[in-house]
């Protein structure tokens, strides 16, 4: 993530692990921070019906597609 400052953090998974990562927001100077972190996936169970996909309009072109928009595999 990066604003007026970077955060990063590094997630090693399987090829069968799902892992989670949270990110707040605090106050800069003039832009928030990004703070990432690890998360599980409890916490995200908790957060998840306020979350929503964004698109390319919204942050760039490297944002992955809602799944849920995707058509059904035939």
């Amino acid at each position: 993530a990066k604003s007026e400052t970077t955060d990063a953090v590094t997630v090693q998974v399987e090829s069968d692990e799902t892992a989670f990562v949270k990110c707040k927001i605090t106050m800069g100077m003039m832009v928030g921070r990004p703070n990432l972190s690890p998360s599980t996936v409890e916490e995200f169970g908790t957060k998840r019906d306020g979350l929503k996909y964004v698109d390319s309009d919204d942050v760039g072109p490297k944002v992955l597609p809602d799944p849920a928009a995707a058509s059904p595999a035939s």
